[in-house]
C-alpha cells in the first residue's frame, strides 16, 4: 500500500492517478494486486507477469522484469524514431518550401510579366496555374482529399477485411522484411519475459498474440493456441502457421528440448533487436540520397521556371 501510494503521488497523468486510487481500495478490500491492475490502462502482459509474480511469492522479481521488457521496447521505438525523423523532417521542410514558391512567389511574377507583355514559358504557366489552384481551392482540396481516405478505407475493410492493408505492408521490399522482424521481435520479449515470469504457456501465447500488433500474426497465434492446446508441440505448430521464420521455429524446437524457452526467446529478442536497428539504417541510408535526388529535382525545375522568364526579359531588352 505505502508504494502504491508513493508511486500515485509521482504520476502526473490524472488518469492513472484514479487508477492508482482505485487499485489501492481493491487491494485494501482484498483483492489480489494482479485482479486489481485488470483495467483498461494496464497492459495484459503487465497483469499475467504480475500475477505468476504473486504465484510465486516473487513479486519484486516479476516486477523487474515488466521494467526490463519496457525499457527494451521503449528504445527500440526511439531508435525507429531517431532512424527515421531526418528523411521525414527534410522532405517536409523541402515539400513546404516548394509550396510556397509554388503557391506565392511564382503566379506573382507570372502577373508582372504578363503586364509586360512577355509571353511565359509552358512550364512556369503550369506551375503558375497549379499554385493558383491550390491557394484559391485549397480548402476543397482538403475536404476532398479527407473524404478520398475515409471512403478508400471503408472500401478497404469491407472489401478485403482489416487484415488486407497489413498483408501489402509486410509484403514490401526491405521494409516488409523490418515490419516482421519487428514484429518476431516483440513477440520474442513477450515470450521471454512471460515464460521467465512463470507464466504458462498457453497464456503467454496469449499475450503474444496482442502483443504481436497484426493481424496476418493474431490469426497465426489463433491456429497455435489451437493445435498446442491439443498438445502439438509449441515449435511444429509456428511452422505450420508459414508466417514466423524457420530460424524462429527452429530455435523454438531448441527451446523445448533444452527446457529453456524463455532464454531462448530473450536470445531471439535481441538478435531482431539488432537486426532490425541494422535495417533500418540501411534504409535511411538509402532514404537520404534519394529524397535528397527527389527534392533537388523538384526546386530544379521550379527553379528553371522562375529563370527562364527572366532570361526571355534580358534577351527582349538587349534586342
Amino acid at each position: 500500500m505505502p508504494a502504491l501510494s508513493i508511486i500515485g503521488r509521482q504520476i502526473p497523468s490524472k488518469k492513472i492517478k484514479m487508477a492508482i486510487e482505485k487499485i489501492k481500495e481493491l487491494v485494501s478490500s482484498g483483492h489480489s494486486l494482479s485482479d486489481s491492475l485488470k483495467n483498461d490502462i494496464f497492459p495484459d502482459i503487465f497483469v499475467n507477469i504480475i500475477a505468476a509474480g504473486e504465484a510465486g511469492g516473487a513479486l519484486d522479481v516479476s516486477l523487474s522484469k515488466i521494467a526490463s521488457y519496457f525499457d527494451t521496447k521503449d528504445n527500440l521505438r526511439k531508435k525507429i524514431i531517431s532512424a527515421t525523423i531526418y528523411p521525414v523532417l527534410v522532405l517536409f521542410l523541402s515539400l513546404a518550401s516548394i509550396l510556397f514558391i509554388a503557391v506565392y512567389l511564382i503566379p506573382t511574377m507570372n502577373g508582372v510579366f504578363s503586364g509586360l507583355g512577355i509571353e511565359l514559358p509552358l512550364i512556369t504557366r503550369m506551375i503558375g496555374f497549379l499554385g493558383e489552384t491550390i491557394l484559391s481551392y485549397w480548402w476543397l482540396l482538403l475536404s476532398g482529399s479527407v473524404v478520398l481516405h475515409l471512403a478508400l478505407n471503408k472500401f478497404l475493410k469491407a472489401r478485403f477485411g482489416d487484415g488486407f492493408l497489413e498483408k501489402i505492408t509486410l509484403r514490401l521490399p526491405l521494409l516488409g522484411r523490418i515490419f516482421h522482424k519487428m514484429i518476431c521481435g516483440r513477440v520474442s520479449s513477450a515470450l521471454s519475459t512471460l515464460l521467465g515470469s512463470g507464466v504458462p504457456l498457453i497464456s503467454s501465447l496469449g499475450v503474444a498474440r496482442a502483443v504481436s500488433g497484426n493481424s496476418i500474426y493474431r490469426d497465426a497465434f489463433d491456429k497455435v493456441l489451437g493445435l498446442v492446446e491439443r498438445g502439438e508441440k509449441l515449435s511444429e505448430a509456428l511452422r505450420g502457421t508459414r508466417v514466423f521464420p524457420e530460424s524462429f521455429c527452429e530455435l523454438a524446437a531448441l527451446g523445448e528440448a533444452t527446457g529453456r524457452l524463455d532464454s531462448i526467446f530473450a536470445d531471439l529478442e535481441g538478435y531482431y533487436e539488432r537486426d532490425v536497428e541494422s535495417q533500418l539504417k540501411i534504409l535511411t541510408s538509402l532514404v537520404e540520397p534519394l529524397s535528397t535526388v527527389l527534392v533537388g529535382v523538384a526546386v530544379g525545375i521550379i527553379v528553371f521556371s522562375i529563370f527562364l522568364p527572366l532570361m526571355n526579359v534580358v534577351d527582349a531588352l538587349a534586342k
